[in-house]
């Protein structure tokens, strides 16, 4: 089946509704109080976050709100290169990492609501052969369910969700980059939302974009990381590629298209929506308030749902959605290194501390009519103390012990012993009552481990006659630790130049070691060649949790 556009967003095109709609988001936005109320709580919030980015050694980061279907605010913060001084925008692009989920959890949704894929379609109907005790079905992989019996148990598997984009390309016979532009990103406008594909990719025409477009244009925000004394070095996008799971990079602006979108039931009739929200499998087995659904994390907190999906790869990319669909509340936050997401156990949202912070501002006071007093937790002890003593409304006070183990998370994380010793002095004082949780004294322990951000200097040019030699296809043997995961059929060519190796489902770009020993740009999969004289004779694949051998195609 091959399916151009999706039938509703066709319609809103054709009669102009898709504009209208989004016309409150299409610019970027800078805080404007005068539209949103009294300028204190939105300066407050600045503040805060301002405060959180310094702790945590970001060095840009970009954040915005959505409040009623409408932006209301976004902002930059800091820099998207520290070098040359380029401050980040509501415009700058960040790597989305797993937040890319969210996105394409609505795709498959979109063609669930067409009827060209079943939620409970086993998997083994598109191609896609799991080792599982049961049949694994298409929502296995949107809950994270597909492992030992299908269905009971969470397990977070991004390799397993990527499957998502196999399906969809073989039910609809187009590529999931092309499926994204077509059904989300076109029809937004979202015009500042790319795919990361490599430079292979690109050339041999495995993405939508031209075979001579040139990646540069995307100006995203650099990487950076912490070394082991937490000062910022430079750092390293450690993924190249787009799949389900992960690989678009965004802006804030354009994440609020998307969140507009859902909203407005622009991508998908409300009850489609809903059933992707709504609460799923628990994370953990005794915790029904945590769970996940269709593609996102679906959680109550203080008596509110929210939906919520974070991103994070190492060393360089963090990224966070947090919608609060009662309250009409959203709020997108993305930061050039990991320590967005780092401090915190990426199960709880309400640990994280910027989103907390916007809990705390803008969704508490909606849901309770009262407001959250600012505490400084760099105060002494005693003062702490005596500030926590003085609440005594059961919600303000209960979300201020979460406020307090989120401090004290990040705290840990950057190394500031001094204050997660005092946090917890605080915490016995304030709260004698209350009993840690295994979340709660969730810490981050230890320092810091900068990733090498440059690929060996022992590289070498292969000569035309070696890389002539190279060229050709080859297939998977049956000896050398064969996976079925791993693709058939290869093909080693030239592409500028460069030794190239693609596939069914894509490309990997090579350097060169030495003339019989090659590797990906991060050492993620290495190649050596089996020579009898100059003829290759196979080709020795090794990489995370295999060791293949490919031989010349007859």
């Amino acid at each position: 089946m091959s399916i151009q556009t999706h039938p509703r967003l066709l319609f809103l095109v054709n009669v102009g509704f898709v504009s209208m709609l989004l016309a409150g988001c299409a610019a970027p936005v800078a805080t404007s109080v005068e539209e949103v109320g009294n300028a204190e709580p939105w300066d407050q919030f600045e503040a805060e976050l301002e405060y959180l980015r310094q702790q945590m050694h970001i060095p840009g980061l970009a954040a915005a709100v959505v409040m009623d279907q409408e932006l209301v605010w976004a902002q930059g913060f800091g820099y998207a290169d520290l070098e040359n001084r380029i401050e980040v925008t509501p415009d700058t692009p960040f790597h989305l990492a797993s937040v890319t989920k969210t996105l394409a959890a609505t795709l498959i949704m979109q063609l669930v609501e067409e009827g060209v894929i079943g939620l409970d379609d086993p998997v083994s109907n598109y191609g896609i052969d799991l080792d599982s005790q049961g049949t694994v079905l298409v929502r296995h992989l949107l809950t994270h369910t597909s492992s030992s019996v299908p269905g009971t148990v969470f397990r977070y598997d991004g390799g397993a969700y990527a499957l998502l984009s196999r399906i969809a390309e073989q039910a609809t016979r187009q590529s999931f980059g092309t499926l994204m532009q077509e059904w989300i990103l076109g029809p937004l406008g979202m015009t500042h939302t790319w795919m990361d594909y490599p430079p292979c990719a690109i050339e041999l025409g495995l993405s939508p974009y031209a075979t001579d477009w040139d990646a540069s244009v995307i100006q995203a925000a650099l990487p950076y990381q912490l070394d082991s004394s937490y000062d910022v070095v430079d750092g390293i996008y450690t993924f190249r590629g787009f799949s389900a799971a992960s690989g678009l990079l965004s802006t804030v602006n354009d994440l609020a298209k998307f969140d507009i979108a859902l909203d407005q039931n622009v991508l998908l009739d409300e009850q489609t929506r809903n059933e992707m929200l709504a609460p799923g499998v628990p994370i953990y087995p005794d915790r029904t308030d945590l769970t996940h659904g269709l593609g996102w994390f679906s959680q109550e907190f203080m008596g509110t749902q929210l939906n919520w999906h974070a991103g994070q790869m190492p060393p360089s990319a963090s990224a966070n959605i947090v919608r609060a669909p009662e309250q009409n509340l959203a709020f997108i936050v993305l930061a050039n290194t990991v320590y967005l997401n780092l401090p915190w156990s990426m199960t709880d949202i309400s640990y994280h501390t910027m989103a907390l912070a916007f809990y705390e501002t803008f969704v508490f006071p909606r849901q309770f009519g009262r407001t959250i007093p600012e505490v400084d937790w760099e105060a002494s002890e005693d003062t702490l103390v005596s500030e926590l003593g003085q609440v005594t409304d059961p919600a303000v006070r209960q979300v201020l012990e979460r406020e307090l183990w989120a401090y004290r998370q990040m705290y840990a994380a950057v190394g500031r012993s001094d204050l997660v010793a005092e946090l917890l002095r605080v915490h016995e004082r304030a709260y004698p009552d209350s009993t840690p949780s295994a979340l709660d004294l969730f810490m981050l322990r230890g320092s810091p481990q900068a990733i090498s951000t440059s690929l060996a200097t022992d590289q070498v040019q292969l000569t035309e006659a070696q890389m002539e030699r190279l060229t050709g296809d080859y297939a998977l043997s049956d000896s050398g630790g064969a996976s079925a995961d791993l693709p058939r059929v290869v093909r080693f060519q030239a592409i500028n130049g460069r030794p190239v190796v693609s596939f069914l489902q894509g490309c990997l770009d090579l350097v060169s070691l030495t003339p019989t020993s090659l590797t990906t740009p991060l050492r993620e999969f290495t190649v050596s060649l089996q020579l009898e004289g100059d003829a290759v004779t196979g080709l020795s694949v090794r990489g995370p949790g295999f060791d293949a051998v490919y031989v010349p195609r007859e």
